[in-house]
């Protein structure tokens, strides 16, 4: 005999009238597809970006593949089409995803301290003291070491440490190095490490084999020639 877990069961009328996250959000994101994409509101130069980067790789694969693919070898083809694809599904995930921002409300009612500020002015237009409260700072320990956490007033959290407020998103982003308006959304400071490795890399290359940038591009070309 089966056990009855509950005496209520739960039909899709509960939810009824129940609003999603997206739905309510506070920062300035755009939803579609139910919530599943998230985007920011440049629009235009992301339309731009994305155009650069498909009308000329179309054009390349219309005119110039034809012919290498008959006259040098498949293969030059499927290494190109294999690109394009990665670059565009790249930049389509990293536009239309998460960045890694904060949820708001975790701190909602931080310790403060009253301090007079002496910038205000009243109707008379005579300066005047008022007394305005201020979040207090958070000190908290990471591998033994102190750190002071600030507390971001929209978001109502103490930002974690390399956490910064996006202006153009409203959003507290976890590792933001900044908003990108060619990508729709925010580049983290993980991804750095990438472009300072390959630069890295391709100069530590170049100075193993006593050669300059400028001898490597011109050996680059006369080589395809």
């Amino acid at each position: 005999m089966p056990r009855i877990i509950s005496s209520h069961s739960i039909s899709s009328t509960d939810y009824k009238g129940q609003k999603r996250l997206y739905q309510v959000w506070p920062g300035r994101n755009r939803f579609f597809l139910g919530g599943r994409i998230m985007t920011s509101r440049d629009f235009p130069a992301f339309l731009v970006a994305f155009s650069a980067l498909v009308v000329p790789s179309g054009l390349f694969m219309g005119f110039t593949c034809p012919f290498l693919f008959k006259n040098v070898s498949p293969a030059v083809v499927f290494i190109f089409v294999y690109l394009f694809l990665l670059a565009v599904t790249s930049m389509l995930r990293t536009s239309w995803s998460d960045p890694g921002i904060i949820p708001r409300d975790l701190d909602p009612s931080p310790p403060t301290e009253y301090i007079e500020d002496q910038n205000a002015q009243n109707n008379t237009n005579f300066a005047y003291e008022q007394a305005r409260s201020i979040p207090l700072p958070k000190e908290v320990k990471i591998n033994g070491q102190p750190v002071r956490l600030k507390y971001c007033e929209t978001c109502k959290i103490y930002r974690p440490p390399r956490c910064s407020h996006c202006r153009q998103c409203d959003n507290c982003v976890e590792n933001e190095d900044h908003h990108c308006i060619w990508l729709n959304n925010f580049v983290l400071s993980f991804f750095l490490m990438w472009s300072v490795g390959g630069l890295t890399g391709y100069h530590m290359y170049l100075i193993s084999n006593n050669l300059t940038t400028h001898e490597q591009v011109n050996h680059s070309v006369f080589f395809f020639y």
